[in-house]
């Protein structure tokens, strides 16, 4: 594995949950990046083509993660790479247009580590 290689990418426009889920998953083994927004977390993933999955908040300011989902699915045509929001929302339209972008799960602020650990090992092992 290369120095700059990275398993998790968190994009969330608060620094206090990007520090926590990152430090929570990096003590769980997991080699993990950040993006404060959409674009930047859009960056990351041309950057680091070997990432496997991407954590993602909804709200953010400049793009938001549903937009930045769009962007991975339809633009860059990466269905290959897993997407959970983890976000305060709840809506059912939010989560059916997740859903139709192939998002593969939907977890709801605040962040439990005993609860976002299963889901990520299920998905990328």
């Amino acid at each position: 594995m290369g120095a700059n290689m990275a398993d998790i990418l968190i994009v969330d426009d608060s620094r206090g949950i990007r520090t926590e889920v990152q430090g929570f998953l990096s003590k769980q083994g997991y080699k993990v990046i950040t993006a404060n927004d959409g674009n930047e977390g859009i960056q990351k993933i041309q950057s680091h083509p070997e990432l496997k999955l991407v954590i993602s908040d909804v709200n953010m300011p400049e793009l938001d993660g549903i937009s930045m989902v769009e962007k991975i699915r339809l633009e860059m045509e990466n269905q290959q790479i897993q997407i959970l929001m983890f976000t305060t929302e709840n809506h059912p339209a939010l989560k059916k247009r997740a859903k139709d972008l192939k998002v593969n799960g939907w977890l709801v602020k605040p962040f439990i580590g005993e609860k976002i650990l299963p889901v990520v090992k299920k998905l990328i092992g």
